[in-house]
């Protein structure tokens, strides 16, 4: 893994010893729990079973660390270098996926054109929507549930803060990782 990490500016050890790969697959799972937990709420009546959530959240998971590499270093690195990153992002991604799904007998093959249209709604709402209701429009798209046309107000104050929390938090370990 050490040239793997060299090759695309990864600080080779944490201090605590964690490669940059494994800091950002637990930040992936960290995220992806953090989803669960919050859409899995009363204010949500989000109805899917687990392992749907699971999916759900890990999909918006890679969507907010992928936003928060572009947002965080879109102006400051080369855009080939940024290419580089998403790969590591999408590394992670594959990775934490092959694993929530070797309990199920699905493929990640599979649910590849699902997954890359998510993403594509995800960024669509970020990109017709003003902040915060884009949030909201993309914890709509997670959970399949309107929350405007539901009038839960609840849900949209939350959501709206919450999402936009975990891209802060994904930008926290993103500069932690490629911290010069």
């Amino acid at each position: 893994m050490g040239f793997f990490n060299k090759l695309f500016g990864i600080k080779d050890r944490e201090p605590d010893g964690v490669t940059g790969l494994e800091l950002l697959s637990l930040c992936m799972k960290d995220v992806t729990d953090k989803l669960v937990e919050h859409f899995s709420g009363d204010e949500y009546n989000w109805s899917a079973n687990r392992g749907e959530k699971i999916f759900e959240c890990l999909v918006l998971s890679k969507f907010l660390l992928d936003h928060a590499l572009l947002t965080t270093y879109a102006h400051k690195i080369h855009e080939d270098r940024i290419k580089l990153r998403l790969q590591i992002v999408d590394v992670a991604f594959n990775a934490t996926l092959e694993s929530t799904l070797s309990r199920t007998g699905l493929k990640a093959e599979e649910l590849k054109d699902c997954i890359n249209h998510k993403l594509v709604q995800y960024s669509d709402a970020l990109d017709k929507h003003p902040h915060p209701r884009c949030w909201v429009v993309v914890a709509s798209i997670c959970t399949g549930i309107d929350h405007y046309e539901n009038a839960n107000l609840y849900a949209i104050t939350v959501g709206s803060t919450v999402l936009a929390g975990l891209l802060a938090f994904g930008q926290d370990t993103l500069k932690l990782m490629w911290a010069k």
